[in-house]
């Protein structure tokens, strides 16, 4: 049941079935997740969003709803994971930050129409099952020319990304597809979005620590370093995995960050 300001009120069941949960708390300190140049920059092409309301959506552990928080945005958060969420809440309490925790899917989400001014998806679409649903609840609740803000790793086109998607799966048996620049160009277009600001942004990733939140530790994690070391010269160019003296095995995912206005239809 939905209140007269838009929010669900009724408790989702717990559920136990997600891949995350034993790692909730590597997320937490999590460089790849934690330090936010990207958001930075996305949010330089982004209206001011002090005193709006704005999504998060799939938060994780809410680092990017505690960067809007930060900016004296009204946030709220969902994620399908109760573990995930119980430790953004401890977050939040921690840092003193007001985002309000809820567990939605992100294909149905628990809001009203036209509920908020702008809502975020940080490095988690390539998880979802149904990315037409996403955009199409994200349109929903958004206001009439309300912000939408995408950052998600990308691939390039043809058998590269396929390998990489391949690649990603055996790390991770939650992901679904990081999808081409091209693939979320036609998305974001036909769901009604117009594309304000389009830029990629370069990650460096610790392998070890990359292997660690999804518990290849070990012989398997070397397995899997092997595998992409021997993978075709096009993935290597991309990725760029290598040694670096004194910080160890590093590949460089790219992510792209999409500032986006919704306009609805009459």
């Amino acid at each position: 049941m939905k209140g007269g300001d838009g929010l669900d009120r009724e408790a989702f069941p717990m559920s136990d079935q997600n891949g995350f949960t034993k790692n909730a708390d590597l997320y937490r300190t999590s460089d790849a997740h934690s330090e936010m140049p990207d958001l930075e920059s996305a949010a330089e092409h982004m209206p001011s969003v002090g005193g709006l309301s704005g999504l998060d959506v799939a938060t994780g552990t809410g680092h990017t709803a505690f960067f809007f928080a930060r900016k004296q945005a009204h946030m709220f958060a969902v994620d399908i994971n109760d573990e995930m969420l119980r430790v953004a809440q401890e977050e939040s309490d921690r840092l003193t930050l007001r985002v309000r925790f809820l567990k939605s899917p992100a294909d149905d989400l628990m809001f009203d129409d036209d509920t908020f001014d702008f809502v975020s998806c940080r490095l988690a679409a390539h998880h979802f099952e149904n990315i037409p649903g996403f955009l199409s609840e994200v349109g929903r609740v958004l206001r009439e020319n309300g912000s939408f803000l995408l950052i998600d790793n990308v691939v390039p086109e043809g058998a590269e990304g396929e390998w990489m998607n391949s690649y990603e799966q055996q790390r991770d048996p939650s992901h679904v597809a990081c999808l081409t620049e091209k693939e979320w160009k036609a998305l974001l277009t036909g769901a009604g979005f117009s594309l304000t600001h389009s830029e990629r942004f370069k990650k460096n990733i610790d392998y070890s620590a990359w292997m660690e939140r999804m518990g290849h530790v070990g012989e398997a994690g070397d397995e899997l370093w092997e595998e992409l070391s021997q993978a075709p010269e096009e993935v290597r160019n991309y990725w760029n995995p290598r040694v670096r003296q004194g910080s160890g095995r590093t590949l460089t995912l790219h992510r792209r960050i999409y500032v986006t206005e919704l306009i609805k239809a009459p």
